[in-house]
């Protein structure tokens, strides 16, 4: 009709803008292990939605320094397997500016807790769909994060615990980590086996079992699950 404009003419006139002011298209990176899912999460962004995915590929190495040169405004990463929750980690020193969105989340406080400390600002329940995960982006990128009134419970007790001041005289703040150490625990503390610490230093499985020995030793427990409850209880000095 004369007169009239389609959504997609008006989106084309007027882009959305989030609160923060950044313009519509937002530049999206779609990463899983399983090329399926990341092919289907892809086919489910429109022009209309403002939303343009730049890239979508399997989480690996070699996909993390391409992604960086693409400056995506956010990333979408897959956490069904372990090498979701790495994603951060390894590719923040590539696009430092990317929002870093999990989805397929079990929306359990132990998974979202979890995608918090690996170092995502927002998450997308395996219960939601298509809408659901495009709001899920408008809201990082605007530094909101909505969720379940158990999920913010638990959110708020976890930084409730970690601004407790340390016990004085603690056996965990007089122990002394080499950085080779630290460095091996914090691995450890994002589900990799010794096998696989031992591939991506470049070292012996004999060499990480010595050092995950000489760990344990220092913080006086047996059990290597007792090293990281201690890791993610207090910082290690």
């Amino acid at each position: 009709m004369p007169g009239a404009s389609t959504e997609a003419e008006e989106h084309t006139a007027a882009p959305r803008q989030t609160r923060t002011g950044r313009p519509a298209p937002i530049r999206l990176v779609i990463l899983s292990a399983v090329r399926l899912v990341h092919e289907g999460v892809a086919g489910s962004f429109d022009p209309v939605t403002g939303v343009r995915v730049v890239e979508h590929t399997e989480i690996s190495s070699e996909a993390f320094p391409r992604i960086g040169q693409l400056r995506p405004d956010a990333v979408l990463v897959d956490v069904t397997t372990r090498k979701g929750l790495q994603v951060p980690r390894r590719i923040q020193q590539f696009c430092p500016q990317a929002a870093l969105i999990a989805f397929a989340v079990a929306e359990v406080e132990e998974e979202v807790i979890a995608c918090a400390n690996a170092g995502f600002c927002g998450y997308v329940s395996r219960q939601c769909g298509a809408s659901d995960l495009l709001q899920a982006l408008y809201d990082s990128l605007d530094g909101r994060l909505c969720c379940p009134p158990h999920i913010s419970s638990a959110l708020f007790r976890r930084l409730a615990h970690h601004s407790e001041p340390p016990a004085p005289h603690s056996s965990l703040d007089c122990a002394v980590l080499t950085p080779r150490e630290t460095e091996i625990i914090t691995l450890a503390d994002t589900g990799q086996t010794n096998k696989e610490i031992a591939r991506e230093l470049r070292i012996s499985d004999s060499t990480v079992k010595n050092h995950m020995h000489n760990i344990l030793q220092k913080l006086m427990v047996s059990r290597r699950g007792e090293a990281l409850s201690r890791l993610r209880s207090r910082p290690i000095v």
